[in-house]
């Protein structure tokens, strides 16, 4: 038993710091409100964390478990104070290990987007025109990006990539899926200008990169949807 859960719950007596103490344990573990990086996954990792506690809880205490935009759940007028001091007793015996049950599984979703530091590959070191873009990537078989492009452009499609396959990242040790955006963002290894990207996520390390690709790359892929489509790069409509 969690020894300092226990001297915190020994020392409640009142309905609202029996609800708070509910509340508090059975927040979700990662901080998915809005303005947060994973609030695009809020009612996922919600439902998730949800499923979790399920799996541990002695007598469904997971029905306390509210949506981030609720401000209470209807459970918390019960208006029985045995019920709120059963509940809290209960959380002490088993909500540690759902809490590290779930952040382990979760643990992939706070991957970040590879910097041209981290993974140089696809990244260009200097800005070139198109041409010589194209002269690279023949000679060395290397798709790039166009050198406008950098992490910080990628992220918020990882991030939406989170949504689509939220099943599939959350249970595959590696996942490598498509995204077509709305402006061509580099050359493919075969010279070709695209708007095709893939992009690959690694679950142990935490790491996500990407790099323009040629449809046929898409069509190899044996996952379901193969890419998702979606407008990106509307702030450097300009520049691309």
């Amino acid at each position: 038993m969690n020894q300092q859960l226990f001297d915190k719950y020994d020392g409640l007596s009142t309905e609202r710091e029996f609800i708070d103490f509910i509340r508090e344990n059975l927040e979700c573990p990662i901080n998915c409100t809005q303005g947060n990086r994973l609030n695009i996954i809020d009612q996922e990792l919600i439902a998730l964390w949800r499923h979790t506690c399920s799996k541990y809880s002695t007598a469904n205490e997971e029905d306390f478990i509210r949506e981030v935009y609720e401000e209470d759940s209807s459970l918390f007028y019960t208006e029985d104070l045995d019920e709120f001091k059963r509940v809290g007793f209960n959380l002490i015996r088993w909500i540690n290990t759902a809490k590290i049950d779930f952040m382990n599984a979760t643990r992939v979703f706070h991957s970040k987007m590879a910097s041209s530091k981290d993974y140089p590959k696809h990244y260009l070191t200097s800005k070139i025109n198109k041409a010589d873009i194209i002269k690279l990537a023949l000679k060395k078989n290397i798709s790039y990006f166009f050198s406008e492009i950098n992490e910080s452009h990628l992220e918020p499609i990882l991030l939406d990539s989170f949504t689509e396959y939220f099943d599939l990242i959350l249970h595959s040790e590696n996942l490598r899926f498509g995204v077509k955006v709305d402006k061509s963002i580099g050359i493919s290894n075969t010279g070709i200008e695209t708007n095709l990207m893939l992009f690959e996520i690694n679950k142990s390390g935490q790491i996500a990169h990407a790099y323009p690709c040629n449809e046929d790359e898409i069509e190899n892929l044996d996952i379901e949807p193969k890419f998702f489509d979606k407008v990106y790069f509307d702030w450097l409509r300009e520049e691309l």
